[in-house]
């Protein structure tokens, strides 16, 4: 553009430099304003000339959309790509999908890249939670009602791992076999750690019987409970059958001698030894227990 003499160079607007200044790439302002455009000779144009807003919407776009060619190059001056200005966020960091902050509740550490400002991953912002506490499965929600104990590094938020969460019960209260509400009602002291909640062994749940009162499946408790009772193996192993357990009847009347039986048919039951020995054979027993 070829500058215009001094002396033919003034504003015909009396608002050119304040109303105008902004528009010099209009054809029809330069010929209005050429003062103050700066096309005067010796003048510097006014940077407007090639640096400017094309549309009316630019400052709108130019909060989340100045990283688009378009908007970029019809946007220049709202999008800070004039000469001297800095360059405004939306250049480098900015969401590609409309549905970004949707995704960004759950989704950011596989969308770093494509929702970078829902994301929270712009200069100066905070990273939302789900750039580093997310749930890697779909079926998350549903295994986190119970198994959280063994999907707790892949379903972190379903199971409520991340900061300021209330972590899910299946973390910490859990049956780790399906039998678990089957052996529960016999074995809870065998299987305590690996059926949590059939046991009742959760906080504020009640302990079942099958936790302290039990017979060992490895003896043949109910045929013990009949001579041994006061063995201290067969009560350890036999509690429920030996009537050690709250509300149970303890066994107190038993033959320690295997030939008690035939002792008693002898007659022998009037000897002070063998009365001692074989209390049930002899009948000593009130209900012969």
């Amino acid at each position: 553009m070829i500058p215009v003499p001094s002396v033919d160079c003034y504003n015909t607007e009396l608002d050119c430099a304040v109303k105008y200044i902004d528009q010099c790439y209009n054809t029809n302002i330069q010929a209005m304003c050429k003062k103050a455009c700066g096309l005067c000779q010796g003048m510097t144009p006014a940077p407007s000339i090639t640096c400017y807003d094309s549309a009316s919407d630019c400052q709108q776009w130019a909060k989340t959309s100045c990283w688009k060619e378009d908007i970029a190059s019809n946007c220049q001056k709202s999008c800070g790509l004039c000469q001297g200005m800095t360059p405004v966020q939306s250049t480098t960091c900015y969401d590609q999908f409309s549905n970004c902050p949707v995704l960004a509740e759950t989704q950011c550490h596989s969308l770093k890249d494509t929702c970078q400002l829902s994301c929270g991953l712009c200069p100066g912002m905070t990273p939302v939670q789900s750039n580093t506490c997310y749930d890697t499965y779909s079926n998350c929600p549903e295994l986190s009602k119970t198994k959280c104990f063994h999907f707790n590094d892949t379903c972190q938020l379903s199971c409520g791992l991340c900061q300021g969460m209330t972590p899910k019960e299946s973390n910490f209260c859990y049956d780790e076999y399906d039998e678990c509400p089957t052996l529960s009602k016999t074995s809870c002291f065998k299987y305590n750690q690996s059926c949590i909640k059939s046991c009742g062994l959760c906080p504020g749940a009640t302990p079942v019987e099958s936790n302290t009162c039990y017979n060992d499946p490895d003896y043949n408790c109910n045929t013990l409970a009949e001579t041994s009772c006061n063995l201290k193996k067969v009560g350890k192993a036999c509690p429920k059958a030996c009537g050690l357990c709250r509300g149970g009847i303890k066994k107190t009347c038993f033959d320690t001698i295997r030939n008690c039986p035939q002792l008693s048919v002898k007659g022998r039951c009037t000897e002070t030894q063998i009365l001692l020995d074989c209390r049930k054979s002899c009948r000593l027993c009130q209900t012969n227990l």
